[in-house]
């Protein structure tokens, strides 16, 4: 197919992504009832008490399938011979498949881990995996761990309007970016990625604030393994031509494009850790719970959460593109940016912490205050 083409091609898929997750949105906005729908209250995980649909991750998965279907046609590939590509259909078909069973019927958290360790083995056993060493039995253990991980960061932050679909948008634009930058758009993971992207687009208008609907957590274990995949992909293959056994330039680029998810779940989970909490039970001690607490509306966080994704990936391209090859500096420069960001995340943090103390009433404070000290007591 001619260049000009394809692009005409690409672009027009991106369009009709847009315009479809709108159109399937508004259709399950206007026939859901009781169907798909979810009340969080103040102790779970959603920062509403309101009564809203969950059925946004059915528009990303349909459009998942059809990006597949309609690169084959368009240029007559035969797609089962591609281990990565099938790989990548079975682990995203099995978390949505998984967030689907959580949103209908409530998943133990043990099971819910068990699902995400399958859908991680599943990649690594179609060959899609990270690099980090030379031992295989290494890779494949940090691959399960990241694939976790990052399924629970998406899920974890999914807890007020628009948040992890801005995110999202950033992260997908910020690859596609990449690839448009490096001529790689020329196969099928850019054109999933395309069409993934106009969906959470589309989405966008239905979950920006104050929405209409939610992902539910079939959206957000969707693109927890669908971002961890393409993470590894193409983010994680980043080595440089030194012959050392772990370089730390090879983190930069899935950490970075990350880092709001990633700091949002180890700060919630080293801090329930340390009240003695669960770490695996929802609360609004997450970041964009805290950024509430200081004052920021709910437009304000996402736009701010989103702004330090977007940051990130003008860094990157600006380093990794403009000023190649890639030197020491740049890794150093990297390091201070990911540690900077993390110290003002968690000073707002805190700072929000306290200002949601001070904001309870004097017996209430008394009570919390206690328990904490009781807690750091026994321990």
């Amino acid at each position: 197919m001619p260049k000009e083409y394809e692009i005409f091609f690409y672009f027009t898929f991106l369009i009709f992504s847009v315009v479809f997750a709108v159109i399937l949105n508004s259709l399950f906005l206007k026939f859901s009832k009781n169907f798909g729908t979810s009340t969080y209250g103040p102790k779970q995980e959603r920062w509403t008490e309101q009564k809203k649909p969950t059925l946004g991750g059915f528009s990303f998965y349909i459009v998942f399938l059809f990006s597949i279907s309609a690169y084959s046609v368009v240029f007559e590939i035969d797609l089962l011979n591609n281990n990565y590509l099938i790989g990548l259909l079975l682990a995203v078909s099995s978390g949505f498949l998984l967030g689907l069973a959580d949103d209908a019927y409530g998943t133990n958290p043990f099971l819910k881990f068990l699902a995400q360790f399958l859908c991680a083995n599943i990649l690594v056993g179609t060959g899609i995996y990270i690099p980090l060493t030379e031992f295989s039995n290494i890779n494949y253990v940090f691959t399960v761990f990241w694939v976790i991980g990052i399924m629970n960061s998406i899920n974890m932050i999914d807890n007020m309007d628009g948040i992890v679909t801005s995110i999202a948008i950033c992260i997908i634009g910020g690859t596609l970016a990449l690839l448009v930058l490096e001529n790689q758009y020329d196969q099928i993971y850019f054109l999933i990625l395309l069409g993934v992207f106009g969906t959470l687009l589309g989405f966008l208008y239905f979950n920006y604030y104050p929405s209409k609907m939610y992902m539910g957590d079939t959206g957000a274990q969707f693109l927890g393994i669908f971002l961890s995949t393409i993470a590894i992909i193409f983010l994680w293959q980043n080595k440089g031509p030194g012959g050392q056994i772990i370089q730390v330039r090879q983190f930069i680029l899935p950490i970075s494009l990350f880092i709001v998810p990633l700091i949002d779940t180890t700060t919630v989970f080293v801090s329930r850790i340390r009240h003695g909490q669960s770490p695996f039970i929802g609360g609004n001690d997450h970041l964009t719970h805290h950024l509430v607490y200081l004052g920021f509306s709910e437009r304000q966080v996402m736009f701010f959460l989103s702004g330090i994704t977007l940051i990130s990936i003008f860094l990157i391209i600006l380093l990794q593109e403009y000023f190649a090859p890639w030197q020491s500096w740049h890794t150093g420069l990297m390091i201070g940016y990911i540690f900077f960001v993390f110290i003002i995340l968690q000073i707002l943090h805190r700072q929000g912490g306290k200002a949601n103390l001070k904001k309870l009433s004097k017996p209430a404070r008394k009570k919390k205050e206690s328990k904490l000290r009781i807690k750091k007591v026994n321990k």
